[in-house]
C-alpha cells in the first residue's frame, strides 16, 4: 500500500475490499473467512469490523454460522 498509511488503516481498507469482493448480490460474508484470507486473527478482525460497523460502513448480524457481514 502507500508508504504513509499505518497498518491499522491498511487492514481496514483491505477488509472493505474483501467484503465487497466476496459479498456479491448481497450474500453475507463470515468474519472468520475474511480473517483467514487476510491472515489475521479473529480477535483482530473483530476489532476492525467493529470500527466499520460503528461508522455505518457495514451491516453485521449474528447468524447460525457466525457473524455475517454485508455492505
Amino acid at each position: 500500500m502507500l508508504k504513509y498509511i499505518n497498518r491499522s488503516l491498511e487492514q481496514t481498507i483491505n477488509t472493505l475490499i474483501d467484503i465487497t469482493a466476496y459479498s456479491r448480490f448481497g450474500v453475507p460474508v463470515r468474519a472468520i473467512d475474511i480473517a483467514k484470507r487476510q491472515h489475521l486473527s479473529l480477535s483482530r478482525m473483530e476489532i476492525v469490523l467493529s470500527a466499520l460497523k460503528s461508522a455505518y460502513l457495514i451491516q453485521a448480524a449474528k447468524g447460525p454460522r457466525g457473524e455475517l457481514l454485508s455492505i
